[in-house]
């Protein structure tokens, strides 16, 4: 009877074993994300800030350039949000809905977060990995070009290029992108450094795969864990350059908008009134950015080796 006892228990510790084994790094990361109750939260709130960014105009009454001529001017009686006119958010001083353009706003915003994250993480990812993986002379040229880049004023050089060029969301998304690469490409190039010298990397090069091959299949998956950490924490930081940027008239041209676009508008009115004109684009901006911070710091949690 105990050495049944015994069997059992063996075989009930060899399971656990097995189980343990059998977990991937992916789903002890996904359980690790799961237990943080600000990223779960942050997630559930960003998840309804983009259905409301990208169907929200389903459900408003009016389109965001549609002009209400009757509720025309700040100081209107009519001007604030109201469910019987259908203003929902009220109206700007052109008579324009502000629920239709807060809709718009927080999409071309998300859209230039997202946008500019991927060019920077593609860019940065690829640039660094190359520079560590090849190592010697190259490396020590392309991160001294990565140096004297990072010398440069972010913003000045953002605004320049908008003004050279021309100031349309295209513009904004290559800017902002092309500019940012530059802290992901040192930080690809540390992971690289580390990762170009295990097992697998060096017997694909001993198998003859030609170098690019060997940095697109081996090392930048491995770069993968850091890279999303990293773009989760960069869509906010591009969405408040974008805002920066609209705020001082140099962003987001009409008839489109933007939240910095409509933040704009609202302080510019505020003295009339028109409280609403701010508080709205105001509420989306600051839900987004935090969502966004306690998404990136759940994830930065859940994929840091050292904790796990």
């Amino acid at each position: 009877m105990k050495l049944a006892d015994a069997d059992a228990r063996l075989l009930e510790d060899t399971g656990e074993i097995a189980a343990v084994r059998g977990r991937s790094l992916w789903a002890d990361a996904r359980g690790r994300f799961v237990k943080n109750k600000a990223a779960v939260f942050g997630l559930f709130v960003l998840i309804l800030v983009m259905i409301f960014a990208f169907f929200g105009g389903l459900v408003a009454q009016y389109e965001p350039d549609h002009v209400d001529f009757s509720l025309m001017g700040a100081m209107s009686r009519n001007g604030p949000p109201s469910l019987e006119t259908g203003h929902w958010f009220g109206v700007d001083y052109e008579g324009r809905d502000l629920f239709a353009r807060t809709v718009q706003g927080t999409r071309i915003s998300l859209l230039v977060g997202i946008v500019g994250a991927l060019v920077a993480v593609i860019v940065g990812t690829l640039y660094g990995a190359t520079a560590g993986y090849v190592g010697g002379k190259t490396d020590s040229i392309m991160m001294r070009t990565v140096d004297i880049l990072m010398s440069i004023p972010f913003m000045f050089v953002l605004i320049l290029l908008l003004v050279i060029f021309d100031r349309s969301i295209f513009m904004l998304f290559l800017g902002i992108g092309l500019i940012s690469w530059l802290d992901m490409s040192r930080i690809a190039r540390g992971q690289t450094l580390s990762i170009k010298n295990k097992e697998f990397v060096e017997a694909a090069h001993a198998t003859g795969v030609r170098p690019f091959v060997i940095i697109l299949r081996h090392i930048v998956p491995n770069l993968l864990g850091i890279v999303i950490v990293y773009a989760t924490l960069l869509v906010p930081q591009m969405i408040i350059f974008e805002s920066f940027v609209s705020y001082l008239g140099l962003g987001i041209q009409e008839p489109n908008t933007s939240l910095g676009a409509l933040i704009n508008l609202g302080t510019d009115q505020m003295n009339n009134g028109t409280l609403w004109m701010l508080m709205f684009p105001l509420v989306f901006f600051l839900i987004t950015l935090f969502a966004l911070f306690f998404v990136g710091d759940g994830l930065r949690d859940a994929l840091d080796p050292k904790d796990r």
